[in-house]
């Protein structure tokens, strides 16, 4: 871990460096890096990874609220007290009052920002300690969830004659409240919301029709589309070994049988294995590392329904993109969740909204009224709903959240149950596609952020609360300039989105590339200092072997703004015929031959082909690469590094698993490995090797 801590701080340092550039008056950091190495002596990487992103987040509720507080921090002075950490920045930012300024550099509120949360997601592996916490916190949210109406613990759903027996205004008396720590004294205008939701929910349910899973194959076999089955690439909760083979599914539970046939849907025909158990395996609790704060949480699925729950995944994500819900959900695509937070950020008209543990608090309760009127989405959801939660401890816990994160539907049922509720709080009245219409520049979901105008955002934290959702107002913003979502950060306008690298350690084909990344993205936000000190406490054997390359370069290496200008100039991109009106023999390298020039100038060209050659030769070769003229494909090719992935095949187990995988994935002849023969692949590896590209690619 000080590895870690070191190559942070020279990135630090690198990017007080690019300070210094922009602001050549501005005192203090040299000493601002004194005191940060001494608290990296004493704290270790908890200095990046916890101590610095608390000050982050108190500037961001600055940016938000107008006013910084700074409590816990050593202060510059009694006339400035603002933090003494970087003095500097902050007095462009805030008064002597420690008030926004109405002219706060942008620039400065960069660079800040990137000092502060450059370290936030590392990924260390989190005390046991904090693992345990996370896993209590995660019982304790499921303990506090009410009991769904439906009966989701037997095999069969039966959805009630009378679709209007559940609705989300149920319980809400005094002395049957919905969640009693949210739901004390309901007021008129909180009923309101849930009914309007109620009728947005069922909007919703009617415009995405009935799911028929034989209607869904047949018609993407018509297509010569994937059929929609298809298993997730990380683990199963069957314990198994390395290599196993997610085709053979030793259970199948008699509610998945309702709906997905084994006969049917988990074998070939003649396949003759015997019928699998009628057993439903529980999902098993895994900690992933996230931040230094603590893990995420997710679900390892049983191989059966993880494998059903993608038909009803990509089904939704078709039915979506061909409705009018196109227009405020896209799960392909968050840019254009980017584009409104800039827009926001100047104009303040839209607010952005950010949940906590969403999945881990979305109940079946809320799921099963969200989708009352559409029976068969319930009981898609019913036959591939995982019932039990294995923890480490060896206890199972049965489940009154609809899923944890790690299924296939989380993302997409979450983003619609979301909608449902911006759409109720923006709108009022029977919905309708022209009616929509209107916000479709005002309202936009994806997963669990929530972009919804500015007038309305109240009203919707109230509705999340009353429906058991927890909003993160730590990063939910409608105050001030500062706007976060999707992974865009925007202030007036301007993209201030932060570099937080994974890792800055090199100890594997993984880490280089992720590495080279940052490497790639510190430049190109402009952080050109912090870029080469990055780079160069990198071992040497890694850094050899990447040359220069332009910003949208196919190839890999270092980017640079000056090597599009260079090589478009110097080095010719047409046919390269020699003197003799011969070309170089395949494969055969430039600078090992001078005979051949470097060509492709028209005719009466004062340069002569030697000359042209040199020209060559150095352009290539300066910034870091060999070449080649490739007679077979007539153009230039460079030799450089590339990060490519291997993954091992082995066969299946049975042939029938082969022919299944080949059957559902008509399109993936990338499937076909070098053996020749379908398999169970180990998870892809990365590996660094050279080999040559093409020259236009550098760019």
């Amino acid at each position: 871990m000080k590895s870690q801590s070191d190559n942070l701080f020279h990135i630090v340092r690198g990017v007080c460096e690019d300070i210094r550039a922009a602001y050549p008056t501005l005192k203090g950091l040299d000493l601002d890096l004194e005191r940060l190495s001494l608290l990296v002596s004493k704290r270790g990487l908890g200095c990046f990874t916890l101590d610095l992103p608390c000050r982050e987040t108190q500037l961001i509720a600055g940016l938000e609220t107008g006013l910084l507080r700074s409590e816990g921090t050593l202060r510059f002075s009694k006339r400035y007290p603002v933090p003494r950490l970087f003095a500097g920045l902050y007095m462009r930012i805030f008064d002597r009052e420690l008030r926004l300024r109405s002219d706060a550099d942008i620039n400065a509120i960069m660079f800040l920002r990137q000092v502060l949360c450059l370290g936030k997601k590392i990924e260390i592996p989190c005390s046991k300690k904090r693992k345990l916490i996370a896993i209590k916190e995660y019982i304790n949210v499921e303990q506090k969830m009410v009991q769904p109406t439906l009966s989701w613990g037997l095999d069969s759903l039966d959805c009630p004659s009378d679709r209007d027996s559940v609705h989300l205004c149920d319980n809400l008396a005094p002395d049957l409240p919905l969640y009693p720590e949210y739901n004390i004294g309901r007021t008129a205008r909180e009923q309101l919301l849930l009914q309007r939701c109620q009728r947005f929910a069922d909007y919703l349910a009617e415009k995405l029709g009935p799911f028929c899973p034989e209607c869904v194959i047949d018609t993407r076999q018509a297509e010569a589309r994937r059929v929609g089955f298809k298993h997730g690439p990380g683990a199963v909760a069957e314990k198994c070994e390395k290599y196993y083979d997610k085709y053979l599914f030793t259970n199948w539970s008699a509610k998945l049988e309702g709906l997905y046939p084994w006969e049917t849907t988990g074998k070939m025909p003649l396949d003759v294995r015997l019928t699998p158990n009628n057993h439903e395996v529980p999902a098993y609790l895994h900690c992933v590392p996230k931040t230094a704060k603590g893990p995420r949480i997710i679900a390892a699925e049983p191989s059966e329904h993880m494998f059903t729950q993608n038909l009803l995944a990509s089904w939704l994500v078709d039915r979506i993109s061909s409705t009018q819900l196109s227009r405020f959900i896209d799960f392909r695509d968050q840019s254009k969740s980017g584009k409104l937070v800039l827009k926001a950020s100047l104009d303040q008209s839209l607010a952005t909204i950010d949940l906590s543990s969403a999945s881990d608090r979305l109940s079946l309760y809320v799921v099963e009224r969200i989708f009352r009127r559409n029976p068969s989405i319930l009981k898609a959801i019913h036959a591939t709903r995982t019932r039990w939660l294995r923890l480490p401890s060896g206890e199972c816990l049965e489940l009154k959240k609809f899923a944890s994160q790690g299924t296939a539907l989380t993302f997409p049922v979450q983003t619609l149950v979301f909608w449902c509720i911006a759409m109720a709080v923006c709108y009022d009245g029977i919905p309708s596609d022209e009616g929509l219409s209107g916000f479709r520049e005002k309202v936009r979901v994806y997963g669990d952020d929530i972009i919804i105008p500015t007038t309305r955002y109240a009203e919707t934290v109230v509705l999340l609360s009353t429906l058991g959702l927890e909003v993160n107002l730590e990063k939910s913003f409608s105050r001030g300039n500062f706007r976060e979502s999707c992974g865009t950060d925007a202030f007036k306008g301007y993209d201030i989105t932060p570099i937080r690298p994974k890792t800055t350690v090199s100890d594997g084909p993984a880490s280089c590339q992720a590495v080279l990344d940052t490497v790639n993205n510190l430049f190109c936000k402009g952080y050109w200092n912090a870029s080469e000190q990055l780079k160069l406490r990198q071992p040497l054997r890694i850094r050899n072997g990447y040359g220069v390359v332009g910003r949208d370069a196919g190839a890999t290496g270092y980017v640079s703004d000056s090597f599009d200008t260079v090589c478009n100039r110097n080095v010719p991109q047409g046919p390269q015929v020699g003197p003799t009106g011969r070309v170089p023999r395949r494969g055969q390298s430039h600078h090992a031959n001078n005979d051949y020039p470097r060509g492709g100038m028209p005719l009466g060209d004062p340069l002569s082909a030697m000359e042209r050659m040199g020209i060559v030769r150095r352009t290539l070769t300066d910034v870091g690469f060999r070449y080649r003229w490739n007679a077979r494909l007539q153009r230039f090719e460079v030799w450089t590094k590339s990060i490519k992935t291997k993954s091992k095949v082995l066969p299946y187990h049975y042939g029938y698993s082969g022919l299944l995988d080949g059957q559902l994935c008509p399109q993936e002849p990338s499937a076909f490995k070098t053996s020749g023969v379908r398999g169970v692949p180990e998870r892809p590896r990365l590996v660094i090797g050279t080999r040559w590209v093409a020259h236009s690619d550098l760019f």
